[in-house]
């Protein structure tokens, strides 16, 4: 609803609904404004406000795969084919056996560095599958803040950060 707002790489920007001609949803000054045709209801903006978010994430996930990649490469990690699809309670997945990770259209709303965090985890999979001890080592020795990240991503639950909570789901005003 006008006036609410949307994560957007971890901050809480307003959103603001107005008429237009054509349906769409810019980031200007500081807020992202979802314009619609006349009579068009809360279902429409949070469609318009969700393809906006697909729009964002696509060039921040492939370049934070990149830069990612770049650290993991060294240790034999090959260069995965990234999918992205919501969902509502994992960031991130790992099919090592395909070349796979499948990333979480909702990370588009935590900070960078959780970005960052996700994807190296993901990545580091391809070496250990698990969440043994050898998982951690090595994701420490490629990310040595990797717990302060992991903390920081657990602030943003994915359900709530989806553009079209169901009924009761979360709060507004946290991630």
């Amino acid at each position: 609803a006008d006036g609410e707002g949307v994560w957007l790489l971890g901050e809480r920007i307003p959103l603001r609904i107005r008429e237009g001609e054509r349906e769409e949803a810019v980031l200007s000054g500081g807020a992202l404004t979802v314009l619609l045709p006349p009579g068009a209801g809360e279902a429409r903006a949070a469609e318009a406000v969700k393809r906006f978010l697909e729009r964002a994430g696509g060039p921040v996930f492939e370049d934070a795969l990149r830069r990612m990649h770049r650290l993991a490469a060294p240790l034999g990690v090959p260069f995965p084919q990234m999918t992205t699809r919501w969902a509502r309670a994992r960031w991130g997945s790992c099919t090592a056996a395909k070349g796979r990770i499948s990333i979480n259209k909702a990370l588009i709303c935590a900070p960078p560095a959780c970005i960052d965090y996700v994807l190296l985890h993901e990545l580091v999979h391809f070496l250990h599958p698990d969440h043994s001890p050898a998982f951690y080592a090595c994701l420490a020795s490629l990310m040595p803040d990797y717990r302060e990240r992991e903390r920081a991503i657990r602030r943003f639950d994915p359900a709530r950060c989806l553009p079209f909570p169901k009924a009761g789901e979360g709060e507004k005003d946290s991630p």
